[in-house]
């Protein structure tokens, strides 16, 4: 009987433990061309890791010297929340373009104060309205436009994009081929190095609807000193 002839075979299996779900991995591996998985996210991760090994540790690239601009494209309720924890006290974190006005220019005079009275820079997407008509490639245009502005004016050493029409605009507008993958910060926040004009930058994206309200603040703390915890008394890890 020729193999597609074969009648299909449905297996199910148990797991309690990393171990279990490895297993599991481990005996699909030989015939996984002809086999659909279908479960948990943690089966997917035991087959990666059957397939190309244990997760790696994220990375901290040599500490670069200069502010981390924040690049909010997307509208979820989360990345709304993760901006306003990240801006709250005593964070000097500073909303640059808090009407949404887009695309954003910079005058010599505004550099300076951002540059002395700021740590992380935020550049925001316009608040959207039942009445808004905004168009998404548009915004994700301006939001490149603006970042790459900022970048040509002032040192900038992280710059962390959410929403993942923002972040191929910004990479296009920065003129980017690669990426140098470091690893996860946490998991769905990945972190790398990209080459610009101005020289290396660390890169962060994650999707827009997810995450706890305090990571921005863990990315923030993590990028600054290489450590996960958010520093605020009170605060969940996130």
């Amino acid at each position: 009987m020729r193999s597609s002839e074969r009648e299909s075979q449905i297996r199910i299996v148990d797991a309690v433990s990393d171990d279990h779900l490895l297993t599991i991995a481990g005996s699909v591996i030989a015939g996984r061309k002809d086999t659909l998985l279908v479960g948990a996210s943690g089966l997917t991760e035991a087959l990666a890791e059957t397939l190309f090994g244990a997760e790696k540790t994220a990375v901290l690239p040599v500490p670069l010297p200069g502010k981390t601009v924040f690049v909010i494209g997307s509208q979820a309720p989360q990345s709304i929340a993760q901006m306003e924890a990240l801006v709250e006290p005593p964070s000097n974190a500073y909303v640059i373009n808090n009407k949404g006005i887009l695309p954003w220019s910079f005058n010599d005079q505004q550099i300076t104060l951002l540059e002395q009275q700021s740590s992380s820079l935020i550049v925001r997407a316009p608040s959207l309205s039942r009445d808004a008509d905004l168009n998404s490639n548009l915004i994700a245009r301006d939001l490149a436009a603006s970042t790459a502005a900022l970048l040509a004016q002032t040192k900038i050493g992280s710059l962390v994009v959410t929403g993942g029409d923002t972040a191929l605009a910004v990479l296009e507008a920065l003129e980017i081929d690669s990426v140098t993958v470091c690893g996860e910060i946490k998991p769905g926040v990945v972190h790398g190095l990209i080459e610009t004009r101005q020289g290396p930058l660390r890169l962060v994206t994650k999707a827009g609807g997810f995450g706890v309200r305090q990571l921005f603040c863990t990315i923030e703390r993590y990028l600054k000193t290489g450590s996960l915890i958010t520093g605020k008394p009170g605060v969940s890890r996130g």
